[in-house]
């Protein structure tokens, strides 16, 4: 009996040891990851997204830098919005964007030294930028020879941009012709009354955009008085400018091209000198900046492009962008955000149509899409007349007024309308 007693304790003693060595041993094993779960067959996850570099070329610096700087920002709420939202798929490979910034200085040595730290240092193959004729030209001599797409966000009906000497260089924004276009249409659908036109424009562009508009305005039932009245960058009195348009007394003065200090201080002298008739711009602005340089009480009877960050029907995902660029950049300028932010989300629409990352590829596949999603809405291609290649973005386009101080929405102008062929 104590034998069996002395067996019992014994196996229950070794039992006893077993079950404490198994617990020690299970305490100093690692803990077991849980497998994370297969991701479904072209959906990567947000570890395995590669990255997909875009040069942005914008006038950091130098001659209007104020509002260029404004397309940089644009471009970096677009590369926020668009990797928040999965960024660009292509073969279920996706890819996020970064941007890589470089100063052009709004000259053409700039251009060429920003353009060639992309292209050869950076090996970018699409490039967003450029608004200033000379620039785009500058750049051109570096992207076009290497066949690097390039998004212009904005273009002075520059000969420069055609079929044969830029095939590679998209425009973005509806630009000076766009905005010749849908003035031209608003007066003709809501001021009839107007009937003469004096058109005042910059030397650089005497030779194209201001014979475009007049060509249009005739089009369009506007008698155009000549000749043109003409400016440059070196200009600071305006009166005498001013003086010579008046003069004429037309129903209206267009303003071809200008930032907001030429054409703010025209409309302040206009203004003061008793000039009270329609006075009206083709190249877009964020239009409290017109009231900022003409001061309220000049600011009336003036028509420009562009939505007012204050419109009622604004665009919801442009107050999206605007409601970023106020958080993150501490600015309300939503027009010269919005040509940063149109490049980037043209190309990246272009590229995901495409399906692939070869610039030859994405411009063939460009060329033959006919509509595209921009910030005021749906936009057709154009162009192929114009310049020769179907490479023009035409978006719908807002009439902002200025009526005795007050920023007016006035109208919206559809892509059809303002199209350029």
């Amino acid at each position: 009996m104590k034998t069996k007693n002395r067996c019992f304790i014994g196996y229950s003693l070794l039992l006893l040891m077993v079950l404490i060595m198994g617990i020690i041993l299970s305490c100093a094993s690692p803990a077991t990851t849980p497998q994370s779960p297969v991701q479904p067959q072209g959906q990567p996850s947000e570890e395995e997204a590669k990255v997909l570099d875009i040069g942005v070329l914008a006038a950091l610096t130098g001659f209007g830098s104020e509002a260029m700087k404004i397309n940089a920002h644009g471009s970096e709420v677009a590369r926020d919005w668009i990797n928040e939202n999965g960024g660009i798929d292509v073969k279920g490979q996706k890819y996020k964007i970064n941007l890589i910034i470089e100063d052009n200085k709004c000259t053409a040595d700039g251009a060429v030294a920003a353009a060639n730290k992309l292209v050869y240092d950076k090996n970018v193959k699409f490039v967003i930028g450029g608004v200033m004729p000379h620039v785009l030209i500058a750049e051109a001599t570096v992207t076009e020879p290497n066949k690097v797409l390039r998004v212009a966000v904005y273009n002075n009906t520059s000969d420069d941009i055609n079929a044969t000497t830029t095939p590679y260089t998209f425009i973005a924004h509806n630009g000076t012709i766009g905005g010749v276009n849908s003035s031209l249409a608003y007066i003709a659908d809501y001021r009839p009354e107007v009937k003469t036109v004096v058109t005042v424009s910059d030397e650089l562009t005497k030779t194209t955009s201001a014979p475009m508009f007049m060509k249009k305005a005739q089009e369009n039932g506007l008698k155009a008085i000549e000749p043109v009245i003409t400016w440059n960058q070196q200009m600071i009195d305006y009166a005498p400018l001013v003086t010579k348009a008046v003069s004429y007394n037309p129903d209206s003065i267009a303003l071809i091209n200008g930032w907001p200090g030429l054409q703010g201080g025209i409309l302040k002298i206009a203004r003061e000198s008793g000039h009270d008739n329609l006075m009206f711009c083709c190249n877009y602005h964020d239009i409290e900046d017109i009231v900022e340089v003409a001061g309220k009480s000049a600011s009336t009877n003036f028509v420009t492009q562009g939505v007012a960050p204050n419109d009622p029907e604004m665009p919801p995902l442009m107050r999206e962008v605007l409601n970023r660029l106020q958080s993150e950049y501490g600015h309300s300028r939503i027009f010269y955000a919005e040509m940063g932010f149109g490049g980037v989300w043209c190309l990246a629409q272009a590229i995901e149509a495409a399906q692939s990352l070869d610039p030859e590829v994405v411009k063939d596949t460009w060329e033959k899409m006919d509509t595209m999603k921009t910030l005021y809405g749906t936009a057709l291609m154009g162009g192929q007349q114009t310049f020769g290649m179907r490479h023009q973005v035409c978006s719908p386009m807002r009439i902002t007024g200025l009526d005795n101080g007050k920023i007016v929405p006035l109208a919206w102008i559809d892509a059809e309308e303002l199209y350029i062929p």
